[in-house]
């Protein structure tokens, strides 16, 4: 199920998503919750989603710097 759009847009400017910033989205697990985060943002418009592989911790290994900060984008 797909939310309204006038919703969604709501949702994304609460959280500071703009359509100019390149979005790179993640999950924690098996949810296959980031597919659907980039589905809904290139349905809806985003045109710069991409999705993070192997989780954060491939990151952390690599000692790469991860911002954890809700409605940064």
């Amino acid at each position: 199920m797909m939310p309204r759009p006038e919703a969604f847009a709501v949702a994304m400017r609460e959280l500071g998503v703009r359509q100019d910033k390149h979005l790179v989205i993640y999950d924690e697990g098996n949810l296959f919750s980031a597919p659907r985060a980039w589905w809904m943002l290139r349905t809806f418009g985003a045109e710069k989603v991409s999705i993070l592989g192997g989780r954060t911790g491939g990151l952390a290994a690599r000692r790469m710097a991860i911002a954890r900060r809700r409605g940064s984008a």
